[in-house]
């Protein structure tokens, strides 16, 4: 959903003045300051054709798609008009510069803006001597003072000029317009205005810019809604890009501010496009862009934005359907990311500094989203349970500091505050210097992992030795310290490895490299203060249907810190199967290789995996070799499945709340020298789904057998399920591909990251897919549609149709890979030099000037 920067054409000769569009052969139209119209193709930037050159600069480029022409209007007062391949068919001399063009196709009139008014016309949709406009002005209308920069016609006509005006006009049939409203709109010259009215969305306004660097948005009747006061120079372009339901703002920036019509809401920071543009630049800084945007124009039937600039250049950006739709960045990078089903959806990410954050979609628009910082020992006064846990991730130590300044000064003098204050400050400087712990390249590097490694011995993998890379090398190895000091200024910041959320308990779980797990969940002494609250305000259907959202309105606490690994904690699976295994059970596992039963109903450890059949003291709670990087449960079988990552393979083995009767059944061993590093269960065919650092995934059946396997060139490091639509989703490096589950073709790739995808989730509500990645970003994506894929097949071109199949049977005639131009530019060339009408120019003074005649006007 986002849109791509894809030309910074700096070849041209002139200065960009007007943009425009061939709605015949979709090309973009620009005029220049030199007075020339040239056409461009839309996808190279490649100058195609020399249509005209006016005596002045080019001041209007409009077209009109019923009568498959484009007009030009320059400063000598001539509008041009070109036919399908930009060929001049017709010139007027209409007596007046033309600066905007405008169409009523009721009356079908075209409206040209003047200075100190408007001029009206008839056109000829399919004139038999190519002039497509009459020369006889039906009207012309002088109510502004100064020159008219914008005109457009809804319902209503519009215009606006440097006078700061905005006059509303009546259209009347055989007569000229009469102005029904006249706004004085801003204190300086209104450079621009555009308008939309959708009634399918309830989306109806005008908006315009000015020299006065504001930007307005105005009802269709005149009566301002929302005012852009932010901008440090004049507004000159404005476009709503109707693909992603924005406005684009040029204000004297290389960059465009982009806002929310609706909510008046900006949403730059939220959208990939110019997400780091406005990120400042030192003057000696070659990066910094030598230009500012000028004029905007968003062309539909491309799906483009063009923009010209103040020195000879212009730019495009491209709507890709498989962009982000929201792209929320943080300081951190992220690991990990959960979410909740029940309205309103929340979702939660933990990052590689030991933050959880709370994601809401706001309910102006769907590409902002508020966030909320999950506080270690948030809403707990009494946490003596929690102290050694939560001082070793730098929460308790300003707490605790804070709770005996408060006794102490109820029971010491003056000198003991002062005291207090001194103790507060120098606990304020070292967590202000824990804070400022950057991590080192080494450490926020992902997995880049070395193929042609040999199987060397398993201690050497676990040491690094040979060029092998661990999966979570990025995140920091330090040897357990021994005072409350050590641990204190070791641990603070430590990733977030793992976290779900358990809907039946409410329950956010997060797995850290502290070797703790964490465990937050609703407020309830607050949460029964809101319903008695509310039983006492309203009744009780209404306050029975909202209990979710009165849920989420306390707030999370923290519950519970679970400490039994003595290693960072890598995995999380809840097992919810009451009726076979009488409670809920959470499954934790990392690099200790112990494998932990907890019981959420009690908040308590409920056992540990053993090894009946351990020969060695050290091995009987030991579940694999190597470090266990990932875990899933399939709740069919009630098997659950780990990845070892030195053991290079995947034990599955039966559940059981007993640790000594979780039987081994089977192994998903691939056989290759590579690392697995994530498993997940597929639930809509029963199968089990391997990544693995060499960028293949498996498919595996429940019995343990290979079926398939799918080679995505680059390591995997995180796998999920689209059971709607049924397709798997990849993160294959910094790259999410999405595969059907009926051949595992890739059918929609979103890429965009620019580090390692580290999670992946479905949200099955709102059809899209979350990832988030080590580059600080959380990227939302619209998710694929098989209803998409069939209406692309369905409609799909006679002429390319033919080309994949000529393609197809060269493919299956040779074995090897054919560097040759592809089957769809061969056969294109066919069609186009048979079907397509030579071009020919037309010299500027072949074509006789039509002047316009005042007669009746």
């Amino acid at each position: 959903m986002a849109l791509e920067a894809y030309l910074d054409i700096k070849s041209i000769k002139s200065k960009v003045t007007a943009i425009g569009s061939n709605p015949v052969r979709r090309e973009v139209v620009l005029g220049f300051e030199d007075g020339s119209v040239e056409t461009f193709d839309h996808e190279t930037g490649e100058r195609i054709h020399h249509c005209y050159k006016h005596k002045g600069w080019v001041t209007a480029l409009s077209s009109l798609a019923a009568a498959r022409v484009f007009f030009s209007a320059g400063n000598d007062s001539t509008i041009v008009t070109y036919n399908g391949i930009g060929s001049v068919i017709d010139k007027l001399n209409i007596g007046s510069v033309v600066y905007a063009i405008c169409y009523h196709s009721r009356l079908k009139q075209i409206i040209f803006g003047i200075s100190n008014g408007i001029q009206l016309h008839e056109y000829d949709t399919n004139p038999a001597n190519g002039q497509v406009i009459r020369e006889t002005p039906l009207s012309i209308v002088f109510e502004h003072k100064d020159i008219t920069t914008g005109i457009l016609m809804l319902d209503k006509l519009y215009s606006v000029g440097f006078d700061g005006q905005l006059i509303i006009y009546e259209c009347r049939t055989n007569k000229p317009p009469i102005v029904s409203k006249n706004v004085n709109a801003h204190t300086a010259g209104i450079t621009c205005i555009i308008a939309q009215k959708n009634p399918i969305d309830n989306s109806e306004w005008l908006m315009t810019g000015s020299f006065d660097k504001t930007a307005k948005v105005w009802s269709l009747d005149g009566k301002a809604l929302y005012k852009f006061a932010d901008f440090s120079y004049a507004v000159t372009g404005l476009t709503f890009v109707n693909a992603t339901k924005t406005v684009w703002i040029a204000a004297g920036q290389h960059y465009a501010d982009v806002y929310d019509p609706k909510s008046g809401e900006k949403v730059s920071s939220f959208i990939d496009t110019f997400l780091n543009a406005d990120e400042k630049h030192s003057d000696n800084d070659k990066n910094k862009p030598n230009y500012c945007l000028v004029s905007l124009r968003y062309l539909p039937e491309m799906n483009i934005v063009v923009a010209s600039t103040n020195t000879k250049q212009f730019l495009a950006w491209y709507y890709k359907k498989t962009g982000c739709v929201s792209c929320l960045r943080l300081k951190s990078p992220l690991e990990n990311v959960c979410y909740t089903s029940t309205a309103p959806i929340l979702m939660f990410t933990g990052d590689t500094e030991g933050n959880v954050f709370k994601w809401e979609q706001m309910q102006s628009n769907r590409i902002m989203y508020s966030k909320d910082r999950l506080l270690k020992l948030d809403g707990k006064k009494d946490i003596s349970e929690y102290l050694v846990q939560a001082v070793s991730l730098g929460e308790t130590k300003s707490a605790t500091t804070t709770t005996n300044v408060k006794e102490k000064e109820n029971k010491t003098n003056e000198q003991g505050k002062n005291d207090n204050d001194e103790k507060i400050s120098t606990t304020n400087s070292k967590r202000a210097a824990s804070g400022k712990r950057i991590k080192t390249v080494s450490e926020r590097l992902p997995a880049y992992y070395v193929r042609s490694r040999s199987s060397a011995k398993i201690a050497e993998r676990e040491r690094g030795i040979g060029g092998y890379v661990s999966q979570y090398e990025h995140l920091d190895k330090q040897n357990q310290p021994q005072s409350l000091k050590d641990l204190t200024k070791t641990v603070t910041g430590k990733s977030i490895l793992r976290i779900i959320f358990v809907e039946k308990l409410d329950l956010i779980i997060a797995a850290s490299e502290d070797k703790n797990i964490y465990v937050w969940g609703f407020d309830l002494e607050a949460l029964q203060a809101l319903k008695t609250l509310k039983e006492e305000s309203t009744d009780e259907n209404n306050h029975t249907e909202e209990g979710g959202v009165a849920n989420r309105v306390v707030g999370f606490t923290l519950l519970k810190i679970f400490s039994n690994h003595t290693e960072p904690v890598t995995s999380l699976v809840v097992v919810d199967d009451v009726k076979s295994f009488g409670n809920v059970y959470l499954l934790s596992a990392g690099w200790d290789r112990r494998i932990c039963i907890w019981d959420l109903n009690h908040y308590l450890l409920y056992n540990v995996y053993s090894n009946p059949n351990a020969t060695h003291v050290d091995m009987v709670e030991a579940a694999s070799m190597g470090y266990i990087h990932n875990m899933d449960y399939s709740p069919q079988l009630k098997y659950f499945a780990y990845a070892a990552g030195s053991d290079m393979c995947v034990y599955v083995r039966k559940f059981s709340s007993v640790g000594s009767e979780m039987t081994l059944m089977y192994e998903l061993k691939a056989r290759v020298d590579s690392e697995v590093t994530c498993i997940k269960w597929n639930f809509v065919t029963n199968e089990w789904v391997t990544g693995m650092d060499n960028g293949e995934f498996r498919i595996w059946n429940k019995d343990g057998q290979l079926l398939q396997a799918i080679n995505t060139r680059g390591s995997i490091h995180a796998i999920a399920i689209d059971y709607v639509q049924k397709a798997i989703l990849i993160g294959n490096q910094d790259t999410l591909k999405v595969f059907e589950m009926d051949d595992y073709t890739c059918v929609q790739t979103n890429d965009g990251h620019t580090d390692v995808i580290r999670d992946v989730l479905f949200i099955p509500e709102r059809k899209q897919y979350i990832t988030v990645s080590l580059d600080c970003t959380m990227r939302i994506w619209n998710a694929w549609s098989r209803q998409s894929l069939q209406e692309r097949e369905t409609n799909v071109d006679p002429e390319t149709k033919f080309s994949d199949n000529i393609w197809e049977d060269i493919r299956k005639c040779v074995k090897n890979t054919i560097e040759v131009e592809d089957a769809n530019s061969i056969i294109d060339k066919y069609f186009q030099n048979r079907y397509e009408p030579s071009r020919f120019s037309i010299h500027d003074d072949q074509q006789t000037d039509r002047q316009v005649s005042f007669v009746n006007p």
